[in-house]
């Protein structure tokens, strides 16, 4: 039987990723606003509130705490206070460079790029992912679970030649300016994406609250520094200038934004406590589904019939490798909770009485 639990936590998350694009592209086509790293950089304001729960677990003379050989110096800025953390902070540095950069691709490419080409940063990732998983966490997958994803791609590549051939028209009758740098940006976005994914499987997995708050702490310092060079004028205009929305408006957008991704953040580390990377890539293939329905309600049009073909291909592949994903893992767990003394026992039953037992 298919485990509905993870398959439904996926696709809540798909959804909002796919919640926090839409926020995304209205913002850039309907007002005219691109501030990708200030938007990220709310976000990583938030998690970093995090670090708050590391000091508090100190202070309480958590044990676990004690067993934790690296430290870094505290908020607070005293010795006494330094943060005992499970990993150097130096790789939390790395992760944090990986995860503004990612999103800063992802949301710069929403002004060049349609929808559909945005596409190609799920599609892309998968192969990304589960090439760094075998890479850095020695994992192995069945035949069965790369059939799974490349139904999953065909799925996405369905509903990329839907649009192709049947394309949305929009209200507005915006086109996009740039479609190929904005499919390089996707491409180098699922590449960063992928590796920063991986990586942070291996790490929440130690401590998945020292992860959040170290992370959002540093990619909070990256982005404000990022978000200084390259958009002071644009956020000053955002608080300045009145543009083509209200500011009730693109406030609005920028927090659902914020509290979409956010919200992403802190139930993803769960979800990669108990389940792989590359399941949670494959399972985001599904956003893509939800934004052209958003749009196919918005804008009142309905897409060609490859588009629904496109979507069952999808969820078929999704549910697909899902399954094979938790068979594979319940035979992991099956084999390794044999003890060593069962495996004696194994050994000496299978054994010549006369002979002695060697154990290693």
């Amino acid at each position: 039987m298919m485990p509905l639990k993870p398959l439904l936590s996926a696709q809540f998350l798909s959804f909002m990723v796919s919640a926090s694009g839409i926020f995304t592209e209205s913002l850039a086509t309907d007002c005219g606003i691109n501030i990708p790293t200030f938007q990220t950089f709310l976000v990583y304001t938030l998690l970093s509130l995090f670090t708050l729960k590391l000091h508090k677990r100190q202070y309480v003379n958590d044990p676990s705490i004690d067993s934790k050989p690296y430290r870094i110096c505290s908020l607070l800025g005293s010795t006494p206070n330094s943060l005992k953390l499970s990993s150097p902070w130096y790789y939390y540095l790395l992760i944090s460079f990986l995860d503004v950069e990612s999103n800063f691709l992802v949301v710069t490419s929403f002004k060049m790029t349609s929808l559909t080409s945005i596409s190609l940063i799920d599609c892309t990732s998968i192969p990304f992912v589960m090439f760094f998983s075998k890479l850095l966490l020695s994992r192995s997958y069945i035949p069965p679970q790369y059939l799974a994803a490349l139904i999953s791609v065909l799925g996405i590549l369905l509903i990329i030649l839907s649009d192709t051939f049947y394309p949305l028209t929009s209200s507005t009758g915006t086109t996009s300016p740039s479609p190929l740098l904005g499919d390089i940006i996707c491409l180098c976005g699922a590449f960063l994406y992928a590796l920063n994914n991986v990586l942070c499987e291996k790490f929440v997995k130690v401590d998945r609250y020292e992860y959040l708050g170290m992370m959002g702490f540093f990619a909070s310092i990256i982005s404000a520094a990022q978000m200084v060079v390259l958009e002071r004028e644009e956020v000053e205009k955002l608080f300045v200038e009145e543009g083509r929305c209200s500011s009730w408006r693109s406030g609005g957008l920028i927090g659902g934004y914020v509290v979409s991704i956010a919200s992403f953040y802190v139930l993803v580390t769960g979800f990669l406590v108990d389940n792989s990377a590359a399941l949670l890539n494959v399972s985001l293939l599904t956003a893509d589904v939800y934004s052209l329905i958003f749009v196919v309600i918005a804008e009142k049009v309905v897409p060609g019939w490859l588009y629904f073909l496109g979507t069952l291909v999808v969820f078929w592949g999704v549910g697909l490798f899902n399954y094979h994903e938790k068979s594979q893992e319940g035979g992991r767990e099956e084999g390794e909770g044999i003890g060593e003394s069962d495996k004696s026992d194994l050994l000496r039953s299978r054994s010549p009485s006369r002979e002695p037992i060697i154990e290693p």
